[in-house]
Formats: C-alpha cells, sequence, structure tokens
C-alpha cells in the first residue's frame, strides 16, 4: 500500500456504506427467517446475517467481505509487513537476497 495513494481506506468505507444500505433496506423489506443451529462458522455466520432472496445475499454478502478485504489491506497489511524483515524491500529492489 502506497502510503501517497490510501484507496484501500476509501474502498473500505464505499464498500462498508453500500452493505449497510443494501442490508438495511432487505431488511426493512424480507423479515429475518427463524433462529437455525448455531454455527461457529464465519462464512456461516456472515452468510446468516443477510437478508432477503438469494440473489441479494449473494450480493450482500459479498460487499461485506469486500470491507473486511479493504479494512485488513488498509490497516492490517502494514502492520504485518513492519513486524517482518522479508516484506521490509522497497519497489524496485529485491526483497530477498
Amino acid at each position: 500500500m502506497s502510503v501517497r495513494a490510501p484507496v484501500s481506506r476509501f474502498l473500505f468505507a464505499v464498500s462498508l456504506a453500500s452493505w449497510a444500505l443494501l442490508a438495511g433496506a432487505c431488511a426493512l423489506v424480507w423479515r429475518r427467517r427463524p433462529a437455525r443451529a448455531p454455527s461457529l462458522s464465519p462464512m456461516v455466520w456472515s452468510w446468516r446475517l443477510q437478508s432477503g432472496p438469494a440473489p441479494l445475499r449473494v450480493v450482500e454478502w459479498t460487499l461485506f467481505w469486500l470491507a473486511v478485504m479493504f479494512a485488513q489491506w488498509a490497516w492490517l497489511s502494514p502492520w504485518l509487513a513492519s513486524l517482518s524483515p522479508v516484506f521490509a524491500g522497497s519497489a524496485g529492489t529485491p526483497m530477498m537476497g
């Protein structure tokens, strides 16, 4: 991630806002389904978090995980790169060797 072009934070905000608006609208139109057996899987949890018909749930689920991915790129990746000397190389120079 470049310090001069922090696009990941902007894309995180856009995908999170899009997910929140779509999920809110779907929750108002389509009511929640009855409770199901509990699951510890984050994929199952994120799927059950969405509401609406299956095609809209796929869009909501994708926007949700895009927000998670962009947040990881914006905040977690730079921190992890600072902890590991393998990722300390600059552009145009070999990182190892």
